[in-house]
Formats: structure tokens, C-alpha cells, sequence
């Protein structure tokens, strides 16, 4: 169920790449009772997160378990305990709307489209791009604080609705007929 882990487990879907933020992550989870599940292609830095973690001394905590199929991604994402994408830029994040879609409480960094998708102590923690203290302490504070992850994690199964394809179709529509109306105006 769990990549044969016990331990609480926070979950990453992403490319394997310097600007997701894996090096703070993996510095973050030092002294920590969890594992970190990496999900995804190296994009030129698995080798030196690899040196990272064993200099840090945390192998037994990271997993690599590589690009999965659709239906082990979706047990993955069921496996973990929270998520987290601390990214120094990012776009939309479609791992955000999955990570909310399967009830997990996200932590994510403040930067791009992120804070955005994600309100402090509501849907998730925010916590400044490269502050491991305190990326430490918000996995922390998501690991052993129950309530909190129960009070995210309904939020977020009802915030994923509203990126449901159909939703988000009829508001691509509505942009685009509102912008012909001006168009022949």
C-alpha cells in the first residue's frame, strides 16, 4: 500500500529537476518520522539529489519510484499522507488539482501560480521558496496535526470540483464569447 513504508509518507509528482525545489525537501525532512515519495522522470538532477540525500543521511526516507502509469499514480497519490510541490516557478500545477481531488493537504512554496491554488492554514500551508526551517515545520505541523489534515483535506476534495472538465470548459467558453462581443463591437 505504502512503497513498503509504515511511516507517514509526503508525496511529489513532478519532474526530477533542480527548480522543483527536492534538494530544500529532502533538507526538510531530516529529523522527521516520514518518508518522501518522489514520483516522476529525472530532468537532469536525480543525480545529484541522490548525493544529497546520502549526505544527508536520509536514503531509508526517499523513494524513488519513478514515471508510474495512471492507476499506480492514482495509488500513490491514495497512499500518502499529504503532498507537497515546493517549486521555484510554476505555471498551473495540475499535481496541485490531483493532490486536492484525492483529499491530500498540500504544502507548496510561494511562488507562481501556487499561493494561488493554495490559501495558508486553509487549503494547505505556503511557505517561502528555500526556507527549510520552516518547510520543515509546516511537514511537521501537517504530519501530526490530525485535525488539520481531516479540516484541508474535505476542503480540498470540494475545491477540486470546481477544475472538473466541464466546469472549466464552460468558463474557457463564456471567455471567448465574451471577447467576440467586444470583438464585433
Amino acid at each position: 500500500k505504502r512503497y513498503g513504508l509504515s511511516k507517514k509518507t509526503i508525496l511529489y509528482v513532478g519532474r526530477i529537476h533542480e527548480s522543483k525545489g527536492l534538494g530544500y525537501v529532502t533538507r526538510a525532512i531530516k529529523g522527521l518520522d516520514c518518508a518522501l515519495l518522489i514520483v516522476g522522470a529525472d530532468a537532469g538532477f536525480k543525480g545529484e539529489l541522490e548525493d544529497i540525500i546520502k549526505n544527508l543521511g536520509i536514503d531509508k526516507q526517499v523513494i524513488f519510484a519513478g514515471k508510474l502509469n495512471d492507476k499506480d499514480l492514482v495509488r500513490a497519490y491514495f497512499s500518502a499522507d499529504a503532498f507537497v510541490l515546493f517549486s521555484e516557478w510554476e505555471g498551473f500545477g495540475i499535481v496541485i488539482v490531483e493532490a486536492m481531488a484525492t483529499g491530500l493537504p498540500i504544502i507548496v512554496s510561494d511562488r507562481g501560480s501556487l499561493p494561488f491554488l493554495i490559501k495558508n492554514k486553509k487549503n494547505g500551508l505556503v511557505v517561502g521558496f528555500g526556507n527549510v526551517k520552516k518547510l520543515h515545520s509546516a511537514i511537521e505541523e501537517i504530519l501530526s496535526n490530525k485535525d488539520l489534515r481531516n479540516k484541508i483535506s474535505r476542503l480540498n476534495k470540494e475545491n477540486a470540483k470546481q477544475y472538473r472538465r466541464d466546469k472549466v470548459g464552460k468558463k474557457i467558453e463564456n471567455v471567448y464569447n465574451e471577447a467576440i462581443k467586444k470583438f464585433r463591437k
